[in-house]
């Protein structure tokens, strides 16, 4: 039985909370059997406030600021320049992708991944009048909580410092959002009948101020290479199946590499996981 909670802190967004609720039981099993992943023992979403969502988008960053210092004993020096860092991000940033944020899977105080919404992001993209769009961002965020579950919350896939984690940040940003993509792909053809397209969005994200519009240029060139990554997750669950694929999730050297991932077909990348 999943543990699922779906969390109103508003207070006044019970209908949605309960329209999360019902979307999350009948495409959890979807999610898992697209992926071939279990679900997480517990699934939290959470519809918060733009100011409570700012507040959490800065925690989240320092939480992981503070795994990094304690597992790598980050010199001090070093550890105040990235908290600086966050500070400064915090102030920033948040506000300005707020309105193109539908879902955000963040490190919450009690050290469980948990999917935050706002409502007020939902409505400017569009997916409180569209159930289909809902649905496919539902279970995006889920994938990303089942993804969590696959690589044990190693922190390797989450940090501020990949490089001294030894980890391509931009790599796994590719694999996590590719297959995320892919997944909810596959999960809303099988509950419509073809992938859900979220591309009419981009006239509302062009209606933003100009300092936004610049994020939001850039935010697209981000989803075109991760609608790329996602048509290479594809390919290669099509040719070689989802077990073998899976075994990226604990085995990090066998991800793909940025010149694999432009392969065309992912055959290079499946002729090395394969010996």
């Amino acid at each position: 039985m999943l543990d699922l909670t779906v969390h109103d802190d508003t207070r006044r967004q019970k209908d949605l909370a309960d329209r999360i609720t019902r979307t999350l039981e009948s495409v959890a099993p979807l999610v898992a059997r697209t992926t071939g992943l279990p679900l997480p023992p517990a699934v939290r979403f959470r519809v918060v406030t733009p100011a409570v969502w700012r507040r959490e988008s800065v925690a989240h960053l320092q939480r992981l600021l503070v795994r990094d210092i304690s597992d790598l004993g980050l010199h001090p020096a070093h550890a105040k320049q990235l908290k600086r860092r966050v500070r400064m991000g915090g102030a920033i940033v948040p506000p300005m992708v707020l309105p193109m944020i539908m879902g955000w899977t963040a490190l919450a105080a009690d050290g469980q991944r948990e999917v935050i919404v706002v409502p007020q992001a939902l409505r400017h993209g569009g997916l409180l009048s569209h159930e289909p769009s809902l649905t496919k961002m539902i279970a995006h965020e889920l994938t990303h909580l089942v993804q969590v579950a696959a690589y044990d919350d190693d922190p390797a896939w989450n940090t501020l410092v990949p490089d001294l984690r030894k980890t391509d940040k931009e790599v796994t940003s590719l694999v996590l959002e590719g297959h995320a993509l892919w997944t909810d792909g596959q999960v809303t053809t099988q509950l419509y009948g073809r992938p859900v397209d979220q591309r009419h969005r981009g006239a509302q994200v062009l209606a933003l101020p100009a300092p936004r519009n610049r994020l939001a240029r850039t935010m697209r060139l981000d989803r075109a290479r991760y609608a790329e990554a996602a048509t290479f997750f594809n390919d290669a669950v099509a040719i070689h199946g989802v077990d073998q694929v899976n075994r990226i999730w604990q085995d990090r050297p066998l991800l793909p590499t940025k010149d694999e991932f432009t392969d065309a077909d992912a055959r290079a990348w499946i002729r090395r996981i394969a010996t």
